[in-house]
C-alpha cells in the first residue's frame, strides 16, 4: 500500500493526499504542491504532519494548541513542514527503496521521518542542522 501524507491546518481541516480534494493527476502539479498553494492563498498554516499507510499514522510533532500527544503540548514548535519521497538504497548496493520523508524544521535543525513505502515498518529519524 502506498504511503501517504496527513496535514492538519490551522483552520481545523485535515487533508489526506489522493483524497478528494488533493487527487494525483497525471500532467498536473502533486498533490503536496497544490496543498500549499492552498494553505498560501487561504493564508493558512500546517498545524500537524504524518505519514499514514491507512492503519499506521507516522506523526511529526505538531503546532497545534491542543495536540492529541500531550508530550507535544511543551515541546518545541516547528516553524515550517516539509515532504517528499525519495529514493535510497544500501550503503554496501543492492536493492532501492523509495522512502516517504517528512520534515519539521525547526531554528537551528530539522527533524525528518523516513518511512519505508514497500516496508512501513522500516522506518528511520534523522535530526540535521540547517
Amino acid at each position: 500500500m502506498r504511503l501517504k501524507w496527513k496535514v492538519g491546518l490551522s483552520d481545523g481541516s485535515v487533508f489526506i493526499e489522493g483524497d478528494k480534494y488533493f487527487p494525483v493527476l497525471l500532467g498536473q502539479d502533486s498533490p503536496w504542491i497544490r496543498l500549499m498553494n492552498y494553505v498560501e492563498s487561504r493564508y493558512l498554516e500546517i498545524t500537524s504532519l504524518a505519514i499514514t499507510d491507512g492503519k499506521r499514522t507516522f506523526n511529526l510533532p505538531s503546532i497545534g494548541k491542543n495536540p492529541k500527544f500531550t508530550a507535544f503540548l511543551n515541546a518545541p514548535k516547528p516553524f515550517e513542514y516539509k515532504f517528499g519521497r525519495v529514493i535510497g538504497g544500501k550503503v554496501s548496493g543492492g536493492d532501492l527503496e523509495v522512502f516517504c520523508r517528512v520534515e519539521a524544521i525547526y531554528e537551528n535543525y530539522k527533524l525528518q521521518l523516513w518511512v519505508n513505502e514497500n516496508n512501513p515498518d522500516n522506518c528511520y529519524v534523522l535530526t540535521l542542522p540547517l
